[in-house]
């Protein structure tokens, strides 16, 4: 199981990377932000994040084949 869980983050990883680098780039590209405040805020691009009401939003690229796997693996040893 550990080993669908890593490809499963390796797949989420190579997807996000360029989305990641894409915001931070916009985000660099207005002069009145600074660079590393960019880079901090940015770097987390993708992960599940907590809303003002307390729920959490989803993590991004969860649907992707290698995660859906991941996942089903992990329900099939918690009901087993």
């Amino acid at each position: 199981m550990l080993a669908l869980e890593k490809r499963c983050e390796e797949a989420r990883e190579a997807r996000l990377k360029p989305l990641r680098e894409a915001e931070i780039a916009k985000c660099k590209a207005n002069k009145r932000n600074d660079p590393d405040y960019c880079e901090r805020f940015w770097r987390d691009y993708g992960n599940p994040v907590r809303l003002p009401n307390g729920r959490m939003s989803p993590r991004l690229l969860d649907d992707l084949p290698e995660c859906v796997a991941a996942y089903r693996a992990r329900r099939a040893l918690a009901f087993k």
